[in-house]
């Protein structure tokens, strides 16, 4: 046993000095402190190349911005109630530049029930040949109403838009009023008492103003009396259709209107039935009254003439 133990040191002893040099052989110790010069002569020379790694923005090439038009055209602009007893009006105008027409030129035609702060477009409207242009537009309700028509302009002509007041109102038995003008337009309403129609305007510069009245109200313009700030003013009146368009200017400012209807004008449709009855009794009367003294007259002369006759000679 004691010799198997020896054996198997032996053993082991000639297995690590075997391992030993093959090991020294393997892995030669490094001298990184010192460089023999026969190491520096077969060296390559050893180059730095500095990168600069910062990336050279390209240029930002800035488009020149196309100057904006000068040339200023011009645009005419109205709106004309064609309808007495509906909110139907025209919305017409020209677009023109030196006199001389743009056709074929796209203008938005918009509203306003809020004075400008929202507005809603509800035409496109092409101009003609001869620059003009036209549309429809219904109102939904009564009320003051601004309305703008739109032009984005051209390559050499600048964008144009112009901007009317409009307010309608209507009475008990559907009779519409309208007034339309460069100047604002406040607070229109119609008293079927007095029979006055009345509103406000407030403008920058002279203005037109044109108020539609209903032909069965008044079967004569001329019998109409319109005041500004209470001093009768002058005007002119336009038949058109079942509508009377009366025309007065009025001056920049604040200023009231009043349109006075003269109450003989004033028909109600309810009571013409019965003026129509009244009148036709009366005249009956009257006829009766004369047939019974005309027969009175006559059986009277033919008594006096018996009378005579029989006191006769």
């Amino acid at each position: 046993m004691a010799k198997i133990k020896l054996l198997n040191l032996f053993a082991l002893m000639l297995i690590v000095s075997i391992c030993l040099p093959l090991s020294a052989c393997a892995i030669p110790a490094i001298n990184t402190s010192k460089t023999t010069s026969a190491t520096l002569n077969t060296m390559p020379p050893v180059i730095l190349i500095q990168t600069d790694t910062t990336k050279t923005p390209e240029p930002t090439i800035t488009p020149t911005p196309k100057p904006e038009p000068t040339a200023k055209p011009t645009m005419d602009f109205s709106c004309q109630s064609i309808a007495a007893d509906s909110f139907k009006f025209e919305i017409s105008g020209t677009l023109s530049y030196n006199n001389s027409a743009i056709p074929n030129a796209q203008i938005y035609i918009r509203s306003s029930a809020d004075n400008g702060d929202n507005w809603e477009n509800f035409a496109l409207a092409q101009t003609n040949k001869d620059g003009t242009f036209n549309t429809l537009w219904l109102p939904k309700t009564t009320g003051t109403y601004l309305l703008c028509a739109h032009w984005n302009g051209n390559d050499t002509l600048r964008w144009m838009n112009t901007t009317l007041s409009l307010a309608v109102t209507s009475d008990a038995n559907s009779n519409t009023f309208a007034t339309t003008s460069t100047s604002k337009i406040t607070t229109l309403k119609y008293d079927p008492t007095t029979q006055t129609l009345s509103f406000n305007t407030n403008g920058t510069q002279t203005a037109i103003i044109n108020t539609y009245i209903p032909k069965t109200l008044v079967s004569d313009a001329k019998t109409l009396q319109i005041k500004i700030d209470r001093q009768t003013a002058e005007f002119t009146s336009k038949a058109q259709d079942n509508l009377w368009l009366i025309t007065c200017p009025v001056n920049q400012g604040i200023h009231s209107l009043t349109l006075q209807i003269p109450p003989q004008e004033i028909i109600d449709p309810n009571t013409i039935p019965w003026l129509t009855i009244l009148i036709a009794i009366i005249l009956l009367i009257v006829i009766v009254v004369i047939v019974i003294t005309i027969r009175r007259r006559r059986k009277t002369a033919a008594t006096v003439a018996a009378i005579l006759k029989q006191n006769r000679p």
